[in-house]
C-alpha cells in the first residue's frame, strides 16, 4: 500500500466514523484467501470496531496493511442485501423494499444487478433473511437484512468484477447515519415475507421445498423413504418424457438416472427411450 492509498484510506474511514458508522478493516481481494474482498481478518473485529476511536481507526492502515477495502459495522446500521442476479426481479426487490421501508439515498452495488439498501434502527435485532432461492434461470437469490454481528463492504474493490464497489446516488461519506430512513425489526421481518413471496412466485424452490415436494412424490408412489421404484413404474414415469431430438447433456443424464434408479435393469429403458430419436445410432 502507497502512502497516499493510506492517507486516502484513513480519511475515508474517519470520515464515516465522523458521520455516525463504524467503519471496518477488510481483506483486499489481492490476498490469496476465500476471505479476500469480503470479510475481516481482525481478531474480535465486531467489538474492536463498534468501540474504535479515531486514533485506533488511523491505527489499522497499517496494523491491518492487506486490509485494502472497508466495510461498515450492522446494528444501527441495517443493510438490505438484494442478492439477486435477475435483473427484472433485482429491480423490483428494490422497489418493493423502498415502499416498505422508505426511499433510502445510499444504495450500494458491487455486482449488478445485487444492490445493497442502507437503513438505519434505533432497536438493533438480529440477521433476518429468505432461504437461498434456485430459480428457473440456473441462478441462486436470496434476500437478506444484515444487522447486528455482521457488516457489509461499502468501499474497495468487489473480489469478483475487480470494480470499485459504488453509490450510484449517496454514500456513506455524504448521508450521515441519522439521515437514513429508519426501520424497525417488524417492519424489516414483513419486507423478507413479501420478498420470499415474490421469489416463491416466480419459480423459486429452496432445498426444503425440494425435499418436500421429492417427499410427496415418493408419498404418491407408495414408496417409503429409501426404498427403489419398481421397473413398472420408473418405465411410467419415462413415457412421459418425450425424446424427439434432446441434446447430448439431456440425454446421457436421463441414462445416468435411470442407472441410478434400477441398475443395469435401467439400460433396457433407456435403449428403447433413445429408440425413439430419429438420430439415434442402436449399433452404438
Amino acid at each position: 500500500m502507497t502512502a497516499a492509498l493510506a492517507d486516502d484510506l484513513t480519511d475515508l474511514r474517519l470520515t464515516l466514523h465522523r458521520n455516525a458508522y463504524r467503519p471496518v478493516p477488510v481483506l483486499g481481494p489481492h490476498v490469496a484467501t476465500k476471505a479476500a474482498g469480503k470479510r475481516p481478518v481482525m481478531k474480535s473485529w465486531e467489538a474492536v470496531c463498534a468501540a474504535a476511536d479515531e486514533a485506533e481507526i488511523a491505527r489499522w492502515t497499517n496494523a491491518q496493511r492487506n486490509c485494502t477495502n472497508t466495510g461498515l459495522l450492522c446494528g444501527t446500521l441495517i443493510g438490505i442485501d438484494i442478492d439477486v442476479l435477475d435483473a427484472g426481479k433485482a429491480v423490483h426487490l428494490t422497489t418493493l423494499a423502498c415502499d416498505m421501508l422508505g426511499a433510502t439515498p445510499a444504495k450500494r452495488i458491487g455486482r449488478a444487478p445485487k444492490i445493497l439498501l442502507a437503513f438505519r434502527t434505533d432497536d438493533p435485532f438480529d440477521k433476518i433473511q429468505t432461504p437461498e432461492f434456485h430459480m428457473l434461470d440456473g441462478t441462486v437469490a436470496r434476500v437478506e437484512v444484515l444487522a447486528t454481528g455482521q457488516q457489509f463492504v461499502g468501499f474497495g474493490i468487489h473480489p469478483d468484477t475487480k470494480a470499485p464497489y459504488h453509490w450510484p446516488e449517496r454514500s456513506p461519506l455524504e448521508v450521515a447515519l441519522a439521515d437514513l430512513p429508519p426501520v424497525s425489526k417488524e417492519s424489516c421481518a414483513a419486507f423478507i415475507a413479501a420478498a420470499d413471496t415474490y421469489l416463491r412466485q416466480h419459480g423459486g424452490q429452496s432445498k426444503a421445498d425440494t425435499r418436500d415436494v421429492e417427499r410427496e412424490g415418493r408419498k404418491a408412489a407408495g414408496l417409503r423413504r429409501l426404498e427403489a421404484p419398481s421397473f413398472a413404474l420408473v418405465e411410467e414415469a419415462l413415457s412421459c418424457i418425450p425424446n424427439d431430438d434432446l441434446p447430448y447433456d439431456e440425454w446421457i443424464r436421463v441414462g445416468l438416472a435411470l442407472y441410478a434408479a434400477l441398475g443395469a435393469e435401467g439400460r433396457i429403458l433407456w435403449e428403447e427411450w433413445s429408440a425413439q430419436a430419429a438420430k439415434n445410432d442402436a449399433a452404438c
